[in-house]
């Protein structure tokens, strides 16, 4: 018997690479130990998760929120 698969919808693609830490850090001028201080404290955006394995901030939010 053969079976079939049937796509639907669209396959996601980022095309943009999330921020990493060592960026992150960077970018602010700050210590890691810092940087999850203020994300625990809410002073900085929660890094995001891919693929159940990578976590990174986004390029697009870190930008609105370093230009506020």
């Amino acid at each position: 018997m053969a079976s079939s698969i049937k796509l639907t919808g669209f396959v996601q693609v980022d095309l943009e690479p999330l921020i990493t830490i060592k960026q992150m850090c960077k970018k602010l001028d700050i210590s890691r130990s810092t940087l999850y201080r203020r994300v625990k404290a809410g002073r900085v955006i929660s890094p995001v998760m891919k693929n159940n394995r990578t976590i990174g901030w986004n390029p697009e939010l870190i930008q609105a929120y370093t230009t506020v």
